[in-house]
């Protein structure tokens, strides 16, 4: 069984709550959270990106999200009046792992850092904290020693 597509109003998503992913932008609709997954793949030069066929080949995790969260089958998928698709934010990350073969690995090393070590860090958050408690001189240093031996 396939899942229902919603046809909404026009909406525009504004919040990017994923540093990492600053075109992945989410916005409420009614009671759930979505993400404009035709906004991300256009931003991100994804083509011909079909949601009908991401339901079905991730249809098995979809299934385990519905059971293990409690999203409702019946609101995971919208279309707006302008054709853009949007998606429940539970399922924001099996999205990326989806439509980019660099966020399945990339999402693969991060878990295999937490069953190793209990601990993992986003690159982003990494470079965050770098930033915020190392002076800027050093990180110049840091970069230009980099830029050398390359």
């Amino acid at each position: 069984m396939d899942y229902k597509l919603n046809k909404t109003s026009n909406i525009e998503c504004k919040d990017a709550i994923l540093p990492g992913f600053p075109d992945l932008k989410f916005c409420s609709l009614g009671d759930e959270v979505v993400f404009n997954a035709t906004e991300y793949c256009n931003a991100s030069n994804i083509e011909d990106f079909d949601w009908r066929g991401f339901s079905r080949i991730c249809k098995r995790f979809i299934e385990g999200m519905i059971s293990a969260t409690q999203l409702n089958r019946s609101l995971l998928f919208f279309q707006d009046m302008n054709g853009n698709i949007f998606i429940n934010q539970g399922l924001a990350f099996l999205f990326l792992a989806y439509v980019s073969d660099d966020m399945i690995a990339y999402f693969n090393s991060l878990l295999a850092d937490v069953l190793a070590t209990g601990i993992a860090f986003s690159d982003d958050f990494v470079y965050s904290i770098a930033s915020s408690r190392l002076p800027t001189q050093l990180l110049k240093q840091i970069v230009n020693s980099r830029e050398v031996g390359e």
